[in-house]
């Protein structure tokens, strides 16, 4: 059967060897930290993308077509690791941060038992507006581990060009403006390197009364943010 008669699955199926000889190929130029099935997955996505855009009757091989796809996505994806290589303790603080917020939200939300449209939207926005917040903090502690008072502003570091001295400002006046618990709890969160289990017991809480304090000290945040915005507007 040609590639013109080949429905999109069985098109993937038939060119696995074609992704894992484009990875193995550009592997061989890459640093040891690259792992070589992050690449061979990063290139199932370039082949799954050519195989939904394939058009027969244009005249070209499926895997001449889809030769420029899977390397493009294999390229994108290295792109993407370098970059994070450079933020990793960021990165895996705000994956840790931004995984036990989302539950807590979806724990919070299922208690209600609400199922209305614009309830699950506005649970959307706000979800987001904290996950922006746990960006902005994973980066804006990048360096700044060695400032235990996040109200000393002579002592916060830089935030490593992702974020703007005025943002950052903005961040840490909000964040000084919060109820003590909650502070403290962002304090060792963020800046200390703790778990929010650790900065919960350290301030005599729970860790499930520890991640709602915090869901709800980046709603606090996020709204903060959201206010300086319009005003500057």
């Amino acid at each position: 059967m040609t590639s013109s008669r080949l429905t999109s699955d069985q098109l993937v199926f038939a060119n696995q060897g074609l992704v894992r000889a484009i990875a193995r190929g550009i592997h061989r130029s890459l640093p040891p930290f690259m792992e070589l099935d992050d690449l061979i997955s990063y290139g199932q996505l370039g082949l799954m993308q050519a195989a939904q855009d394939f058009d027969a009757d244009r005249g070209v091989q499926f895997s001449t077509f889809a030769y420029h796809r899977i390397r493009g996505a294999i390229l994108d994806g290295t792109q993407q690791m370098a970059f994070f290589r450079r933020f990793t303790p960021s990165r895996q603080q705000y994956e840790r941060m931004a995984n036990d917020t989302l539950a807590t939200n979806a724990a919070d939300s299922a208690g209600e038992n609400s199922s209305a449209t614009s309830d699950q939207a506005s649970w959307l926005q706000d979800s987001s507006a904290q996950l922006a917040v746990v960006f902005l903090l994973s980066h804006s502690a990048e360096d700044g581990r060695e400032s235990p008072h996040l109200e000393d502003t002579a002592a916060r570091a830089p935030i490593q060009g992702l974020l703007d001295d005025e943002l950052k400002d903005k961040l840490h006046a909000l964040i000084a403006e919060l109820p003590e618990e909650a502070r403290s709890l962002l304090q060792g969160a963020y800046f200390e390197g703790l778990t929010l289990k650790e900065a919960g017991e350290r301030l005599g809480i729970s860790k499930a009364w520890a991640s709602r304090l915090h869901a709800r000290a980046l709603g606090q945040l996020a709204r903060g943010l959201r206010r300086m915005q319009v005003a500057d507007e």
